[in-house]
């Protein structure tokens, strides 16, 4: 189990970083569009179609779903580690009970 949930939050730190790296990517380029529609507009007509394309902005990055399945599992796996501990507890306790009456 204890492998199992490192697996898993490696997988989720992948998955983690690619999205920041879009991010970065997604910001870079934001950064340059605005850089060439100050630069544009001061010397050409604002009613210009390539100077209106450089004012749409991009939409934002949605962060993959397999963040939020990888958070859930490692969750799950917690709560069944807090579970199991309370179980195995209370076998052992069973097994001293029934070996003292027995």
């Amino acid at each position: 189990m204890e492998d199992f949930s490192k697996d898993i939050y490696k997988l989720m730190k992948v998955f983690i970083n690619r999205f920041k790296k879009l991010q970065v990517q997604r910001d870079e380029r934001e950064r340059e569009r605005k850089k060439n529609y100050r630069r544009q507009s001061t010397v050409t007509n604002i009613d210009d179609p390539g100077l209106k394309a450089l004012t749409k902005v991009e939409a934002d990055i949605v962060p993959p779903a397999a963040i939020i399945v990888c958070e859930r599992v490692i969750a799950q796996l917690n709560d069944f580690k807090v579970n199991f501990t309370l179980l195995s507890n209370f076998l052992q306790a069973f097994k001293q009970i029934y070996y003292f009456s027995v």
